[in-house]
């Protein structure tokens, strides 16, 4: 394993904009498929490979192919096995993208904004004092959120969601960047990305 992708080790992780959620998975994939745009000249390859993966219109598949390599789609096994991107090494891959989340999770966080959910599926940004702490953060919510009556919470890029309650309960959602297989698909964890998608303005 070690051979085969010698050029893989956990980075340094001295900021919270180092952190890319599964950066050396996606980097493994990309160097076994290459870059995922095409010639013309190249169609009739990449369908060929679309209907390997049990594809039978092109284009869902270069959507799905773009959404593989971000890691915020499930992957067909047949696809990983036609690129030759092995489990075994996604399983190393993975653990060393997991050891950049902890070393990501331990940076102080000096949080700007929050969102506040005024109703279903409608959400406002609210801007925090200045350089408060992670911790002030909480508190400074905590007391919005008691007022307020509304849910409150803090989005961490790709790294954890902490919500604030209005009964003063704070609760952490952290995405580990880990996965598992099953009906031939291997899923990657949830990211938290669409958490907050609506916002009133």
């Amino acid at each position: 394993m070690s051979k085969e992708i010698p050029w893989l080790s956990a980075r340094d992780i001295n900021k919270i904009e180092d952190y890319d959620r599964f950066h050396n998975t996606k980097a493994y994939l990309k160097k076994k498929s290459g870059k995922l745009v095409y010639f013309k000249d190249q169609t009739d390859e990449i369908m060929e490979l679309a209907e390997k993966c049990g594809y039978k219109k092109f284009n869902k598949f270069i959507e799905h192919r773009k959404e593989w390599h971000k890691l915020i789609r499930k992957i067909p096994l047949s696809y990983l096995e036609q690129i030759g991107a092995k489990l075994d090494v996604i399983e190393f891959t993975v653990e060393v993208d997991q050891e950049e989340f902890e070393k990501a999770l331990e940076l102080p966080f000096y949080p700007k904004y929050a969102t506040v959910r005024m109703m279903p599926s409608v959400y406002q940004s609210i801007k925090l004092p200045a350089d408060l702490t992670e911790k002030e953060a909480i508190e400074y919510l905590k007391d919005y959120s008691s007022k307020e009556e509304r849910i409150c919470w803090i989005k961490l890029k790709d790294i954890k969601t902490i919500w604030v309650y209005p009964n003063g309960n704070v609760n952490t959602s952290y995405y580990k960047p880990d996965y598992e297989i099953e009906n031939d698909y291997l899923t990657p964890t949830l990211s938290g990305r669409k958490i907050g998608k609506s916002f009133l303005v």
